[in-house]
């Protein structure tokens, strides 16, 4: 595929983005002698979630989440799109999280990461990062100046 086109897939994946680590990548994160070379990026993902869908397969539990979805396969620079997406656990939490309190049209943007991980049956884990600015109404910052402005008064 040519690297200015987007490719519509049936579901946006790590797999489906052709995204997962191939021998090469592992040989060279296990080589890796600090943690930033231990670590590589692989995939940013962009999205706006509008409902969702629980799944099940044969590495288990799943949420199909359902909206609008974008990909880019940082290694290839080929681009995707697609109404559905099913991200690793640690973005499912984050995003279920939010929908389960009943909000609509949830947005995201996560940088995935793949690292080393010699105890993993994979040789490999996957981090992510926000790719968006804390939102100042987020109820976890606001929580955060809090807890930091008591303990600043305890101090004084």
């Amino acid at each position: 595929m040519a690297k200015d086109k987007t490719e519509q897939l049936r579901k946006i994946t790590i797999g489906a983005c052709g995204a997962q680590p191939d021998m090469d990548t592992l040989a060279t994160l296990e080589k890796g002698k600090t943690k930033e070379t231990q670590r590589i990026d692989v995939l940013d993902v962009f999205g706006i979630v509008s409902r969702f869908k629980p799944g099940q397969s044969d590495k288990g539990d799943y949420i199909r989440f359902i909206g609008q979805f974008k990909a880019t396969n940082l290694r290839t620079k080929e681009v995707y799109t697609s109404g559905a997406c099913i991200m690793p656990k640690m973005i499912e939490e984050s995003l279920w999280g939010v929908l389960g309190e009943g909000v609509n049209n949830v947005q995201f943007g996560f940088r995935i990461g793949v690292k080393f991980d010699k105890d993993a049956a994979t040789k490999y884990t996957y981090d992510a990062v926000s790719l968006l600015p804390v939102a100042e109404n987020d109820p976890v910052a606001l929580l955060e100046r809090q807890v930091k402005l008591a303990i600043a008064d305890k101090s004084k």
